[in-house]
């Protein structure tokens, strides 16, 4: 991704110059920074706890925007995330055995 103005609350996904099991992830930013951002994502656990947060400061080659678009005007319609994802690396059989 090309440096912009990113801001806090602002919403990036992880793309595939990360470590494999970040890749596609969405990470919040909570901190602009000059090689990239500083954010959390969001982990999962069991379903009767809250969920944990991994704090990432990825630089602006491993992170991609993700857009927003309103899906119709009216207020009681919420403003939805559209990402771009990967699609998944197939893994030979021999790797995954």
């Amino acid at each position: 991704m090309e440096p912009c103005n990113l801001k806090p609350g602002d919403v990036v996904q992880l793309n595939e110059q990360n470590e494999p099991c970040w890749i596609g992830c969405f990470l919040m930013v909570t901190e602009p920074k000059s090689f990239g951002c500083q954010g959390f994502v969001a982990i999962p656990r069991e379903k009767t706890e809250p969920a944990g947060m991994a704090f990432l400061r990825p630089t602006w080659e491993q992170i991609e925007r993700v857009d927003f678009r309103i899906l119709r005007d009216t207020p009681e319609y919420d403003i939805i995330a559209c990402a771009l994802l990967q699609p998944a690396r197939e893994v030979d059989n021999e790797e995954a055995s």
